[in-house]
């Protein structure tokens, strides 16, 4: 039961069947739920034709219930934007829904096989400038007035998104970050923000070995003399890195 929910006797309530038991005297016993991350996921597949069709797929569904819930969605026809088909004009599509889980906020976000755009979408609505994995947790930085709205009320926004992408991911404000292990970050090079900006676009936040040409070409939106001065400065700080290691 969705905390806060009072139902009243001769009323109609949708719920996902989660088992039938054998009660006593034998008599079946229907368990049900409103608070199952499926329910929401069948709720979505009545009110979003696309999902019901299979042209959108939904990949991954965590909830708080009553209170918020994430979705990651992604699209089998590159014509369809996910996000897009799911909210509708205005929220049309998705306010239904919310209603039915009294209020619930829900945030749709598109689904990514790469973990590290796929951390970077699950955050929404915060916008990391800086995404990357390190042991077994993803590391999320943010600039430091961002850290309230990265972690959400209570944490939820952390915590959905964590249980999202199925994997802890800590939230460190800009000014405590030190920088990933053997590894150089956007944050730590010398560049202009557009170019920052068109690295983390493309889900590029940090660089474990120097890259070719080509990609500081196609990821940075760089002509190949900026590309060759990026390429240094990685290389440059790499070295800086490993010897401080050695030592």
């Amino acid at each position: 039961q969705i905390p806060g929910e009072k139902y009243r006797q001769g009323g109609n309530i949708k719920a996902l069947i989660l088992n039938v038991e054998e009660g006593k005297k034998k008599r079946p016993q229907i368990v049900l739920s409103r608070t199952h991350p499926d329910f929401l996921r069948k709720l979505m597949e009545f009110e979003i034709p696309e999902i019901s069709e299979g042209t959108v797929e939904i990949k991954a569904v965590a909830r708080i219930p009553g209170r918020r819930a994430k979705i990651a969605v992604r699209s089998k026809d590159p014509k369809i934007d996910p996000v897009g088909a799911c909210i509708g004009i205005r929220g049309t599509r998705i306010q239904p829904v919310v209603r039915e889980l009294s209020g619930e906020k829900i945030d749709v976000v598109k689904w990514n096989p790469d973990l590290i755009k796929f951390a970077a979408q699950a955050m929404s609505p915060a916008e990391p400038s800086l995404v990357y994995q390190e042991d077994d947790r993803v590391i999320v930085v943010v600039p430091d007035e961002k850290v309230p709205e990265a972690k959400g009320k209570e944490a939820q926004n952390v915590i959905l998104a964590s249980k999202l992408i199925g994997k802890e991911i800590l939230v460190i404000p800009e000014s405590e970050h030190k920088g990933p292990k053997d590894a150089v970050s956007i944050l730590e090079l010398d560049l202009p923000e557009d170019i920052k900006d068109n690295f983390a676009r493309n889900g590029i936040y940090v660089f474990r070995e120097v890259p070719s040409l080509a990609e500081i070409m196609e990821y940075g939106d760089v002509d190949e003399k900026a590309a060759y001065k990026i390429l240094e400065k990685i290389e440059e700080k790499l070295q800086e890195k490993r010897g401080e290691k050695i030592e």
